[in-house]
């Protein structure tokens, strides 16, 4: 299974001093296993750098690139909300990791070890120090390049992340043609009409108590007696 198999579905972007991605594809890979979704993501980091005209821009070449599914991005939302709130310690360092020696998306690239986690740094101000959120992804040996959001901002990126996890479920969800809460009606059957002599309704209001149904003395007015199921 090989690039040529994806469909791209959506991405999303944060230019900022480098470049964060999100993607969702499709993988139309016929012989793919039964146990691998259809859908899945790619989580990216491009360098950022200053072209010859003195432009900024992005180096293409040292893009890092993760296979990821939504549980991990579910996951990883919930670092960047939680370093963003303070709570970073309590819950604890996320990464995710890829070996690209078991990756079909690495164009021939030899093996590294890849990583993204989530971290926050003082930046010092005019004004005093202020709180970044950052987001980075490392490859083997070099060093890790990032990207980094005030608290609230980080908070909606991570927000970004979690709407794109979730159309993925839903789309692996509807691809595997699942029908939940659907009823079958049973087929309907003509049921023959007996001939039932019917009664006047002025005759059957004439009946007396010898004619009619008789009442229990020992009844009263209640038709279940002391032992009522209700």
């Amino acid at each position: 299974m090989g690039q040529q198999s994806l469909t791209p579905v959506f991405s999303k972007s944060f230019p900022a001093n480098n470049l964060l991605d999100l993607s969702l594809v499709q993988d139309n890979d016929p012989n793919r296993p039964f146990y691998k979704p259809k859908y899945f993501m790619f989580l990216s980091m491009t360098q950022g750098i200053t072209s010859e005209n003195g432009q900024r821009t992005f180096d293409k070449n040292s893009r890092i690139t993760i296979k990821t599914d939504s549980v991990k991005i579910f996951a990883f939302s919930n670092a960047i909300k939680a370093f963003a709130r303070g709570a970073g310690a309590t819950l604890g360092q996320f990464q995710i990791f890829a070996d690209s020696t078991k990756s079909n998306f690495n164009n021939g690239v030899g093996g590294v070890m890849k990583m993204a986690f989530v971290s926050e740094f003082e930046q010092q101000t005019k004004n005093g120090t202020k709180k970044n959120i950052a987001i980075s992804m490392k490859q083997g040996s070099n060093k890790p390049i990032g990207v980094f959001f005030s608290p609230a901002e980080a908070i909606a990126v991570a927000t970004v992340f979690e709407f794109i996890a979730n159309k993925c479920l839903e789309l692996d969800f509807d691809s595997r043609n699942i029908s939940v809460g659907s009823v079958q009606q049973p087929p309907t059957q003509n049921i023959p009409q007996q001939n039932v002599p019917q009664q006047n309704f002025d005759e059957q209001s004439q009946l007396g108590p010898s004619q009619g149904m008789q009442p229990d003395p020992n009844m009263g007015n209640n038709p279940f007696g002391d032992d009522v199921p209700f």
